[in-house]
């Protein structure tokens, strides 16, 4: 076939709705497309063709490149399987002969044998990770790199789904007879096909990771489901016995079961510790008491070192705050209001949030837990209290070390230790634990400030002044030095002069840039949301991709429904958290900034000072009445916040500068009455604007609800006046109440005798603080040795922060 040739040729797929544009095949110079080589270049199994998968605005490469193709990257479905492994990959990318060695390397990992389908596409199983997020693939071809990539986001396992069931008496000291049960029909369903049930154990030294297959529970198991075993028949050999504290349930299907259709090489349990496994030689080695010593020896070893605590976020005070400061703080699966979790690690409490960032040094995490009472639960008051983490749960960056493996690393540090202390000992030397794990005081907790957008060009501000009325275009929302959010407003009804919010951009100092606009009505996919990264479209709709840590922040779809795209929230390394939400065509916002960025932050939705009451800050710094007309203000201030075109992040730029929306109320439409509008709206401005800007009664609805949750949120994020823990440990008290004017009497001791002091006040102090009155001298003599001098110790050095921290604040507020 001749074709010409011209640069302004182009071969490929316009995704359409601005979804990108992708080449049917690129060489070395994009610009220099010789057409008449088509038919010669291997675009799949057959030389001239090209394969893709279009679905709605995401075009996916079906076929392979070509190898003398000098970009591109490796095409791989499942995107986002659980550190935990087992999930078997496909991968394209490259056109292979069968005669090719292929391997897949995960991260870190040694590289893994492909299962050769096609010349264009091979299988990998997932190996067991030590890290989360984003883990680069590569393909291996005879052992050399092929150069092509990719990036996998490996998700939490808690966030995937579960295909091995544990009985509860699996975490038990000891059993009689365990039963475990998979969903055979993800590994196989070809008839007869068999399994190796293994045990697999974790452990961690001081510079090492080490996975290691403890036992075979079952070899050669038909792959029916279910394998019964006697753990008497299954106990742990030599050095084993003291090194492993936890392991997993691996199922592994027979490789010669492996077909084409098979979605997992293995399938794998959660965690769980093994009493059962390490009994005998624990009971030989320490006697049937042999939990309280290795609680002992733990507790002794733990507490050489308690450094790691000094950098943890301080708890919320209340559900309330928790729940709102959404940037650093976000839902422990495991006990969630939101999940209908059970709460097995901390009974009675109705919710747990954990601090969303560990810290940076030791990769350490706070947890914090809630009663019915709204009131956070301390460690020192009950068993079930609120328990900071040695190794936070959800990992830390950089993964692939001690301490830092998701899930793991948190349960040999924080888990097991729990069980041997409290749970297999049912609570009798749960101190130990809680003395260790002591809940971070609440009452140095900074709440941070939120602003809200919504319907017609609503903005209410970090300040709480109210902005209305935002031209047509891109305009900054929020600007610091280093976080940048804007906003882009158009009409949504051509016949008014009146924007809505349909679309943002965010990016921090050194993260991905993520825009998140409303999908267009007449699109092919039922998503009322798009998102893009680094302008590729992503997806969060199943529940390994609903969280997504990305490249300096993290995306999560707030939906618990798997169907659902129409609900995020973003999550900036600044702790700054987003939420972005669509209703009737109109986004809904709202921005949580946290304390650090107060005073530097600047854009439409204000600069969050106490020094600038009432004033609007200009992008040149000047400050200007916030009490002037409005249309003085959209021109002064308002306008002054459009986004330039070298500044815009947005995808395609778009501003009309001409445009100018109506301050004035609306006449009511000829459907609508004034009677219907105040029975609805009451004394909303901005629900009566809308009322009668749209003529929709939804609309109106969601921009009441909205104000109302700004309103509520704001009085959540208020510093709570508390004395903090009464700290008498052992104590049993006739309340947890440590709000100021609160009185609690100290009852009794859980162990041990009373002294001192028993009943104390919370009560106001000169200087505007808080503290107990009389000065708190209660104390229970301990019963269990060393207790009670390490608890004087840490009730020093509290009174020591608290002072100090009282002192800052002082300074700080004058």
């Amino acid at each position: 076939m001749d074709l010409p040739s011209s640069p302004y040729h182009q071969a490929g797929f316009n995704g359409g709705l601005n979804g990108g544009w992708t080449d049917v095949y690129c060489g070395s110079d994009c610009s220099q497309i010789n057409f008449a080589e088509f038919p010669s270049l291997a675009g799949s199994d057959v030389k001239g063709r090209f394969m893709y998968k279009v679905t709605n605005e995401i075009i996916v490469r079906g076929g392979c490149l070509p190898s003398q193709s000098s970009t591109g990257k490796l095409e791989v479905y499942p995107h986002a399987p659980s550190s935990f492994g087992g999930e078997i990959i496909d991968i394209s990318g490259l056109c292979i002969a069968n005669t090719t060695r292929v391997q897949c390397k995960f991260g870190i990992n040694d590289p893994v044998d492909a299962v050769y389908t096609s010349t264009m596409l091979y299988r990998c199983v997932t190996p067991m990770l030590s890290a989360k997020g984003l883990v680069p693939l590569e393909v291996l071809l005879d052992g050399a790199s092929s150069g092509l990539s990719t990036y996998l986001n490996v998700a939490h396992p808690s966030r995937t789904k579960r295909y091995v069931y544990l009985p509860d008496d699996m975490s038990d000291r000891d059993a009689k007879t365990l039963t475990v049960r998979w969903e055979s029909k993800f590994l196989s369903e070809v008839e007869n096909s068999t399994v190796d049930v293994k045990l697999i154990g974790y452990r961690e030294t001081s510079d090492q990771i080490i996975w290691k297959t403890l036992d075979i529970l079952g070899e050669d198991v038909p792959n029916n489901g279910e394998l019964i075993f006697n753990p008497s028949e299954h106990r742990c050999k030599g050095d084993d016995c003291n090194l492993f504290e936890i392991a997993q349930i691996q199922i592994q299907l027979d490789e010669e079961y492996v077909i084409e259709n098979s979605q997992y090489g293995f399938l794998i349990s959660y965690v769980t510790p093994i009493g059962w496994y390490v009994v005998d030689h624990m009971v030989a080695e320490y006697g049937k008491d042999w939990s309280q010593v290795k609680c002992v020896d733990w507790y002794k070893a733990d507490k050489q070192d308690m450094s790691w605590a000094e950098n943890l976020l301080d708890c919320p005070c209340t559900l309330n705050q928790a729940l709102t400061d959404f940037g650093r703080w976000q839902d422990d699966p495991g006990c969630s209001i939101f999940k209908g979790s059970i709460c097995k690690y901390h009974i009675g409490a109705i919710h747990c949030a954990r601090a969303f960032k560990p810290t940076e040094a030791d990769g350490s995490g706070n947890q914090c837990c809630y009663g019915r009472d709204g009131n956070v639960r301390y460690a020192a008051d009950s068993y079930q209290g609120s328990t900071p983490d040695r190794s936070h749960d959800w990992g830390a960056e950089p993964y692939n070390k001690p301490n830092r493996v998701p899930s793991l690393s948190h349960w040999k540090h924080d888990v097991v230790t729990f069980y041997y202390c409290c749970l297999w000992v049912e609570y009798k030397y749960c101190d130990y634990y809680m003395e260790q794990r002591a809940t971070r005081d609440c009452k140095n907790y900074k709440p941070p400030k939120t602003a809200a957008i919504f319907g017609e060009s609503h903005l209410l501000r970090f300040d709480g002044i109210s902005l209305n009325g935002v031209g047509e275009g891109d305009f900054w929302l929020v600007k610091t030095p280093n976080m940048k959010i804007q906003g882009r407003f158009n009409r949504v009804k051509e016949n008014l002069n009146s924007t809505a919010l349909i679309g943002i951009t965010v990016k921090d100092k050194s993260s991905s840039k993520i825009e998140v606009r409303i999908s267009k009505p007449f699109s092919a996919n039922s998503r009322k949301l798009t998102v893009l990264v680094d302008d590729d479209i992503k997806t969060f709709d199943t529940k390994s991709t609903k969280w997504q840590d990305l490249r300096g922040l993290t995306i999560i779809n707030s939906e618990t429904r798997e169907d659902r795209h129409d609900n995020f929230t973003i999550i900036l390394n600044s702790d700054v958290g987003i939420r972005v939400g669509v209703k009737q065509d109109r986004l809904v916002v709202f921005v949580v900034l946290p304390q650090s960025l107060k005073n530097i932050s600047s854009g439409l939705l204000g600069s969050w000072s106490d020094n600038e009451k009432n004033k609007l800050k200009q992008p040149d710094g000047s400050l200007l009445s916030s009490s002037l007309l409005p249309t003085e203000i959209y021109t002064s201030f308002t306008s002054q916040w459009i986004v330039s075109e070298a500044d815009n992040l947005f995808q395609y730029s778009m501003t009309d500068s001409s445009f100018e929306p109506i301050f004035e109320l609306p006449p009511l439409p000829s459907d609508v009455t004034e009677e219907s509008v105040k029975a609805l709206c009451g004394d909303s401005d901005v629900c009566q604007f809308d009322y009668r800007a749209t003529a929709s009664e939804d609309v109106a609805t969601t921009s009441l609800h909205a104000e109302d949750w700004y309103h509520q949120i704001q009085s959540y994020q208020i510093p709570v006046d508390a004395c903090g823990l009464l700290d008498v440990p052992r104590g049993k008290k006739s309340s947890f109440n440590y709000n100021i004017n609160s009185s609690i009497t100290i009852t009794g001791c859980k162990s041990g005798l009373l002294s001192g002091t028993t009943h104390y006040t919370c009560l106001p102090t000169s200087d505007g603080s808080v503290e107990w009155k009389p000065k708190v001298d209660a104390k229970c003599t301990s019963s269990i040795p060393g207790v009670e001098s390490m608890a004087s110790k840490n009730q020093e050095c509290i009174g020591k922060i608290t002072i100090l921290t009282i002192f800052i604040l002082i300074f700080i507020n004058e």
